[in-house]
């Protein structure tokens, strides 16, 4: 939006509503929050809330999260649709056997090198895949665009003190339904866990204040509207959570952290981006929970890229009790001070998320 409010290009946000929006997240629509909040922090824009689908909209050019939407409402509305990545999700979709979802769009934006792990020349299974993988458009990751204030500017204006570990909340395990981690774990994950003899959540997180109270530094939560009630909140000093009118907050605070530490979680783009020393851990082997067809993705971009940037961070599988312990010893005796930022952290950050400047390149996607 501000890139293209300083373009000089007029922004229309539609917001859609009931029967337009699907079952799936009701508490996190948007377009209850037009007229009291979204119209107010950003009043140059023009606001909408759609509840049925036009025929035709008066744009030039539709910006949306994702390549999961209606595929009638897009081919109705009469222009293009460019869809932004978010943590690699549209390389996701196609890998793991939805190449339809892309079939509407006009340009499908990614990150960083994903187009490596999309079919190519002989790879191509059907003609269906040389017109999809044509519509890609590598244009870096837009949640690390925008104001780029200096820490002690990001302290004060979140009145956060010199010194804090950011840790990243896990959502509850209690409000997920069984029906779902069925299906999405499809067995294997569950397995896994079943036989985990790891640290519990609480208790990492006990280590880690007590890592941070001999340190000097204060402990600060960043959740999710989904984390509400948790009961971890009780470890922060401080806590912050979604905030429609703050969208760059994720990574003001960590630009504002001395240290980050999460379970293997997208934080750990932030840091990356930050150059904030990290530790990362899992409570199992990543791959097992992800698709056969993705985890080359996540193996590469993930697992030895974000969560194990050089010079940032490492991660810990705190199911293999040796490991646990190395994590442990690291926060008894060295801490951050391990990690020194080094400039070959940036070329991992170009191949996970690109080098900056994508929400010009979503713009350019358009045709605008």
């Amino acid at each position: 939006m501000e890139e293209a409010r300083a373009r000089g290009i007029t922004v229309s946000v539609f917001c859609p509503f009931p029967p337009l929006t699907g079952d799936g997240k009701p508490d996190l629509l948007a377009a209850p929050l037009v007229d009291s909040t979204l119209r107010p922090k950003w009043p140059w824009a023009e606001w909408s809330i759609l509840k049925q689908a036009p025929g035709s909209w008066p744009v030039d050019a539709m910006i949306a999260h994702g390549v999961v939407h209606n595929k009638n409402v897009i081919n109705r509305s009469g222009v293009p649709w460019v869809a932004v990545d978010h943590l690699h999700e549209n390389a996701w979709w196609y890998l793991t056997g939805h190449p339809e979802f892309w079939e509407p769009w006009y340009r499908v934006c990614l990150s960083g090198v994903e187009s490596d792990y999309l079919p190519r020349g002989n790879d191509y299974r059907l003609a269906f895949d040389v017109a999809n993988v044509s519509k890609m458009a590598r244009t870096g990751y837009t949640a690390l665009d925008g104001p780029h204030d200096t820490p002690a500017e990001i302290r004060a204006a979140y009145r956060l003190p010199d010194r804090y570990l950011l840790v990243g909340t896990a959502v509850r395990a209690s409000t997920i339904p069984w029906a779902q981690w069925q299906a999405y774990f499809r067995g294997g994950l569950y397995k896994a866990l079943g036989r985990y003899k790891g640290p519990s959540y609480a208790q990492i997180l006990h280590v880690l204040r007590d890592y941070a109270k001999a340190t000097g530094m204060a402990v600060v939560g960043k959740g999710r509207w989904k984390h509400e009630d948790h009961w971890a909140h009780r470890f922060f000093d401080h806590y912050f959570d979604d905030e429609p009118t703050d969208p760059g907050r994720a990574l003001r605070l960590m630009q504002g952290a001395a240290m980050y530490a999460g379970g293997i979680s997208g934080l750990a783009i932030e840091a990356l981006a930050a150059g904030t020393p990290t530790v990362n851990w899992t409570y199992y082997d990543p791959p097992i929970a992800d698709h056969p067809a993705f985890r080359k993705l996540r193996a590469d971009l993930w697992i030895d890229g974000i969560w194990c940037a050089p010079g940032i961070g490492a991660l810990y599988r705190v199911y293999d009790p040796a490991d646990w312990a190395k994590m442990v010893g690291l926060l008894n005796t060295t801490g951050p001070g391990i990690y020194h930022h080094i400039p070959s952290s940036f070329g991992t950050r170009v191949l996970v998320v690109g080098s900056g400047g994508a929400s010009a390149r979503v713009l350019a996607a358009c045709g605008l």
